[in-house]
């Protein structure tokens, strides 16, 4: 008996934890606030009118594990580093859905292990597994996005870390 009331007190801490985790704000980015509509509607076609140019240049989508030396590899404008932990339903939901999507060309998406990376996650601000992160050509922080309770789609993770 002494044992369920120690396994009932881990299991209230660790929920009161994910909940307390999970109504920190995400911090947006300093220029996300400063775009205005016309701004960006003039970004969206200058990208369309480009893009037979830069389609080509661009290397399929990939979900693969992290590495130092992809970030920045040529071929792919965005990268995505998914914060993932074997032991976590919530990720291995996120995992399965991203291996069964289309990933876009020039869109890299890699697996980082929660457990053993916690250099990159103190570098990124990763608090609790399942976030996903995207980050430019240099590995510089762009956006941090907790997907843990969130909608599980590849365009929620693209959406929430541009």
């Amino acid at each position: 008996m002494k044992y369920l009331y120690w396994v009932l007190g881990i299991g209230i801490l660790i929920g009161l934890l994910a909940y307390a985790v999970l109504q920190k704000p995400v911090q947006e980015t300093p220029n996300e606030s400063t775009v205005n509509e016309n701004s960006s509607t003039v970004v969206e076609q200058a990208a369309v009118s480009d893009k037979t140019s830069t389609t080509a240049e661009l290397n399929p989508g990939i979900y693969t594990d992290y590495s130092e030396d992809a970030i920045g590899s040529d071929g792919f404008d965005r990268t995505i580093l998914f914060f993932y932990a074997p032991w976590c339903p919530e990720c291995r939901s996120f995992d399965q859905i991203i291996e069964d999507s289309k990933i876009p060309d020039g869109v890299q998406v890699l697996r980082t292990d929660y457990d053993s990376s916690t250099d990159l996650r103190k570098k990124y601000g990763v608090t609790i597994q399942t976030s996903f992160v995207g980050v430019d050509k240099s590995g510089e922080k762009l956006k941090l996005w907790s997907g843990y309770g969130q909608a599980k789609s590849l365009d929620a993770i693209l959406d929430n870390t541009k």
